[in-house]
């Protein structure tokens, strides 16, 4: 499995990626997590060659039954400002300690306190902003800021489906996978936005 050499060919601020305050995302340019880098081949697979991204219809959640309960679909509405949840992963739902499956980004809800609930938004909206706007995937990483969780880091990531009879971006694939610092000190270095890529290793 390929770790790193996927570079997107468009431009955006490196490092963090601004929100509420304890929101900020570390922009990577590459996956870190071997996850996610599954996630991003089967997608380039799927793209081909001569597209900007995959179908809806090319992908099949279980064509990756390892991934499938970390996984996210939103479809966009109001012209890329939100979105919506058509698909949350068990793992996710188990995690989180609720099924988000048919809620806005931007009505996402916490049952702790509002401070919280504002973050994790501002975070999920974020990264399928910087989707929408660059139609190109988008990886990031950060600690968890949910109480009692704050010794865990996230990597997430975002990536463009179109739909069935146009280039348009339709929807958007997620994932969402969480492990302690511990072991994510262990990972390949993270490749910052905006940095040389190493290749294939």
């Amino acid at each position: 499995m390929r770790w790193f050499g996927w570079q997107d060919a468009h431009h955006a601020p490196q490092g963090t990626v601004p929100g509420a305050e304890g929101a900020a995302l570390e922009r990577l340019a590459e996956p870190q997590h071997p996850q996610l880098a599954l996630l991003l081949d089967y997608w380039q697979e799927k793209r081909g060659s001569g597209r900007a991204m995959p179908a809806r219809g090319d992908v099949s959640p279980t064509d990756i039954p390892r991934l499938m309960p970390h996984l996210v679909l939103f479809d966009i509405l109001d012209g890329g400002k939100d979105g919506q949840i058509r698909v949350f992963g068990s793992e996710l739902s188990e995690m989180l300690g609720e099924d988000r499956t048919g809620m806005r980004l931007s009505q996402i809800k916490c049952e702790k306190q509002e401070q919280s609930a504002q973050n994790i938004r501002s975070r999920w909206l974020n990264i399928f902003h910087l989707t929408v706007a660059e139609k190109a995937p988008a990886f990031v990483k950060a600690p968890m800021n949910n109480s009692g969780r704050d010794f865990m880091i996230f990597h997430g990531a975002c990536l463009p489906l179109c739909g069935p009879e146009s280039e348009e971006m339709k929807q958007i694939l997620g994932i969402l996978v969480t492990l302690p610092r511990s072991a994510d000190e262990l990972l390949p270095p993270p490749v910052p936005y905006g940095a040389e890529t190493p290749g294939f290793i």
